[in-house]
């Protein structure tokens, strides 16, 4: 009868352990499903059709090298996000089955940045700033249509 005792104790203590290790496991396979990761880079191309952007980040420490390669945007139109060829910053979320991004924004984080080939284009044309409103310029003549 003694044995028998010992038995089931130790099955219990084993099984308490085994659901112990289980349950840990488990949280940490949950907390180790979706990883974020901040990501700097410059896109090169995107596909509207995938909503994917084509980028070359610098390494992301603990996670990927430095490389070129796309990513599915979530969150946010490609359509709608900085040019081509410009700096950005991102958020990676990566699990065992996908990776994409995140809070993609311009470099020093203005979601309105444009690119800045087009603004110096524009600005050296003089067709930047052009008032067509009628207003009088700082030396009293009258601009613009009246």
């Amino acid at each position: 009868m003694r044995k028998f005792a010992i038995l089931i104790m130790t099955l219990g203590i084993l099984t308490g352990c085994s659901a112990e290790e289980s349950s840990t496991g488990t949280a940490v396979a949950g907390a180790a499903e979706e990883q974020t990761y901040p990501l700097e880079g410059r896109i090169i191309s995107r596909d509207p059709s995938k909503n994917e952007l084509t980028v070359d980040h610098e390494e992301i420490p603990g996670y990927m090298a430095a490389m070129t390669m796309p990513y599915q945007v979530r969150g946010q139109n490609v359509a709608d996000l900085p040019a081509d060829g410009m700096e950005i910053t991102a958020t990676v979320h990566a699990t065992e089955e996908a990776y994409w991004l995140t809070d993609v924004q311009p470099v020093g984080g203005d979601p309105t940045a444009t690119d800045l080939t087009t603004t110096s284009t524009a600005i050296e044309s003089g067709t930047a700033g052009t008032d067509t409103t009628g207003t009088t310029d700082t030396a009293g003549t009258s601009t613009g249509a009246n």
